[in-house]
């Protein structure tokens, strides 16, 4: 037996997923129904600013720029991060059939 005496004993855990998920559901529900009859009163919101300050100086070319920078980086590091976890993988399964063969 443990110091603590209680690593030996087994406790059931009651399931407490059966109360919480329709609440969950129920607020999900109701977060949606807000969002939905709230986005079109935010989407008429007033937008000068972006036409004054982006639009007008040119920053919005830059801002456009960096991102799609920035996206086609990951999408470069995601291939070849792919690339080389097939050909590990394939390594991994000729080492596999060799084993396998002796």
């Amino acid at each position: 037996m443990d110091f603590a005496g209680l690593l030996d004993i087994h406790i059931a855990i009651p399931n407490r997923t059966t109360k919480t998920q329709p609440r969950m559901m129920r607020m999900l529900k109701i977060m949606s129904l807000l969002l939905f009859f709230l986005l079109p009163a935010v989407s008429h919101a007033n937008h000068d600013w972006l036409q004054e300050t982006m639009y007008a100086s040119g920053k919005i070319n830059v801002v456009l720029a960096v991102v799609t920078v920035i996206l086609a980086g990951i999408f470069a590091y995601l291939v070849l991060l792919d690339r080389r976890i097939g050909k590990l993988e394939e390594e991994v399964m000729q080492h596999h059939e060799n084993n396998q063969n002796l």
